[in-house]
């Protein structure tokens, strides 16, 4: 099983022209030959253990879309697999899809076994012990070791693009331990890293592993004047120095692909001249034919609050989050004078009149220093599933009087902790609308007439897809209406979009 070719997915773009989708839905991936849709599939937090995660991607597929992003980290390994089995399932034919993973983070399983070298004679070299549970490496053992793993999982012979997964990890920690070092020697070291990590991909090229190889990173977007600054100008420069070490002509690299955050917050990467004669990293990697593809399309980082690029639906609450906090508060506080002298909690675990605290808890946090998706993922990851475990390790072990009067309270607080959850979340649903407002309007002024009835997500998806630099816009999609409605960009009418238009969206 080969990977990708110029030939299948040309033979793909064909077929979906047929079904309706325009000619312009599929660009050439830079110098690649390869057709690519102009939304790729992201697979962030996409897993083979969810059948809605599997039923997504086959939609995806059967929709149009033949580029799957995918990483090695990604629900340690999972979205890997899932990929693998998606691509054996619907038959597909395997030159006809264009894969893409991703090689660098070392977390989970990975950095479980990382661990047991280190207990012996030869770990890894170059790690970068970044924090706990998060570790780095680019180090070309390591990235033999990945890929290995990635086919594996994947279930091919070959991967089309493998990227370098956000490098500047190294960069990032040298400067947070020693702020006062010298950047130009940071810098050095961070380009010899890559130096060797290209000549490992160009031997894995050779091998027939994979097609091409690239760097995903989150500040090639950035300014030159930006510490942590990834430089597509002397990544291009080291691929060529190290074809011209391998076969004489520099040319004849395989660095071929980039990634990089961009939407409709995030801008800088059109904006910021990143590589020589005042070039933006999308504008050198064009006249290089380099393939830029962009994540987080509808995830937008400002103001160090991540932002979702969507229309909002605001639930009404009847009271204020103040009047919930108050009601929340009784409720614990009746729980530690009549419920929680009636029992005992194991020795070593929190106290039974400290179980539910979470009304006092909101009541002293700075709300204010949250945005709506940070809330989100609190609410949803953190105080519900805490919440529901507790109770139900209650639930286990009283009996008699007492048994029945916690469950009438557990009852109460439920109900009321869900209003309050609600509540917050709707006073920052609240402040995120008001905000996207002033951003749709500025939007709307680039769109043609056709576009400007479409909801946020799709103007946000149809401003890259019409970006002529980009080559392909990954879109994490983990549900068949998702994908269903992600994919309708595909057949918006095409407008133009330049850096200008980046101006005045920053304005």
């Amino acid at each position: 099983m080969s990977g990708a070719t110029p030939e299948g997915s040309n033979r793909f773009a064909m077929k979906m022209i047929e079904q309706g989708l325009p000619p312009a839905a599929y660009p050439v991936l830079g110098r690649t030959g390869l057709k690519g849709s102009a939304l790729g599939f992201g697979t962030y937090r996409v897993t083979n253990e969810d059948p809605k995660h599997r039923a997504a991607l086959l939609k995806a597929i059967s929709l149009g879309c033949n580029v799957i992003d995918t990483s090695t980290n990604y629900t340690d390994g999972h979205s890997e697999s899932l990929v693998g089995e998606v691509l054996r399932e619907s038959g597909i034919e395997r030159d006809e899809m264009i894969l893409i993973s991703k090689i660098g983070y070392v977390q989970g399983q990975n950095l479980d076994l990382v661990l047991q070298r280190e207990q012996g004679p030869h770990p890894y070299a170059d790690m970068v012990k970044y924090m706990d549970g998060c570790w780095h490496c680019i180090h070309p053992e390591y990235i033999q070791d990945q890929l290995e793993k990635s086919l594996e999982r994947l279930g091919v012979d070959r991967i089309d693009f493998y990227l370098l997964h956000n490098p500047e990890y190294y960069l990032m920690d040298q400067l947070n331990r020693n702020p006062d070092q010298r950047l130009d020697q940071v810098r050095d070291i961070f380009y010899d890293r890559i130096t060797r990590a290209f000549r490992k991909l160009e031997e894995a090229v050779e091998e027939g592993k994979i097609s091409y190889y690239g760097v995903s990173s989150n500040t090639m977007g950035l300014g030159p004047h930006e510490r942590t600054m990834v430089s597509v100008n002397q990544l291009w420069e080291i691929a060529c120095h190290v074809a011209k070490d391998k076969n004489g002509n520099p040319y004849q690299n395989h660095f071929a692909a980039v990634q990089f955050p961009a939407n409709l917050l995030e801008t800088d990467a059109f904006l910021n001249a990143n590589a020589e004669d005042d070039l933006t990293t999308p504008e050198f990697c064009k006249q290089k034919e380099i393939a830029v593809f962009v994540n987080r399309p509808l995830n937008a980082i400002a103001a160090n609050k991540m932002v979702r690029l969507a229309d909002l639906k605001i639930v009404k609450t009847e009271k204020s989050v103040a009047e919930h906090l108050k009601i929340v508060m009784g409720l614990e506080e009746e729980f530690n004078e009549s419920i929680a002298t009636q029992f005992e909690t194991p020795e070593g675990t929190p106290k039974p009149d400290s179980l539910f605290v979470w009304g006092h808890e909101l009541a002293q946090a700075n709300l204010k220093s949250f945005g709506l998706e940070q809330w989100k993922h609190i609410e949803l990851q953190v105080i519900r599933p805490q919440v529901n475990h507790l109770c139900t390790a209650i639930d286990s072990q009283l009996q008699g009087p007492v048994a029945q009067k916690w469950k009438d309270w557990k009852e109460d607080y439920l109900t009321e902790l869900g209003s309050l959850l609600e509540s917050i979340r709707s006073d920052f649903s609240k402040q995120s609308k008001k905000q996207l407002a002033k951003l749709a309007t500025r939007v709307d002024e680039m769109l043609p007439e056709s576009l400007k009835n479409e909801t946020l997500s799709r103007k946000a998806l149809a401003v890259l897809i019409n970006t002529p630099e980009i080559s392909c816009v990954l879109n994490g999609m983990r549900s068949e209406a998702y994908v269903k409605d992600s994919m309708g960009a595909l057949k918006l009418e095409r407008f133009k979009i330049d850096k200008a238009s980046y101006q005045k969206l920053t304005v």
